[in-house]
């Protein structure tokens, strides 16, 4: 019978039931909202850049999830055209944003085909 190394139990840390550092999610939730006050506060464009980074992000773990079940998601042509959709709304208004969701909808189609 062997008895784990103190090294071994150093290296597991018990956060708990729901196996999360507290501490860490409490000091990211707080810079995320100060990333999110200042880009408001300061210059709002700012903000723009800030949900499209969220948004990417989104697609991007979405589509993880979905290829761990099996679903392959053309991830690259939905980021790009998300991002265009965000600054396109802002910049240009809401025709912007129905060209964008349509160039963006034909985009994957087509990204789709050539698989």
């Amino acid at each position: 019978m062997t008895t784990p190394s103190p090294k071994a139990d150093a290296t597991k840390k018990d956060h708990g039931r729901v196996g999360r550092n507290l501490p860490a999610a409490i000091a990211s939730g707080l810079l995320l909202l100060g990333a999110i006050a200042a880009s408001l506060w300061f210059w709002k464009t700012a903000f723009i850049v800030v949900v499209a980074i969220a948004i990417v992000i989104g697609i991007w773990e979405l589509g993880r999830a979905l290829r761990s079940k099996g679903i392959d998601v053309p991830e690259q042509p939905v980021m790009m055209g998300a991002v265009v959709m965000i600054f396109g709304a802002y910049f240009a208004g809401a025709e912007a944003l129905v060209a964008a969701t349509a160039v963006t909808a034909l985009v994957t189609m087509l990204w789709l085909l050539r698989r």
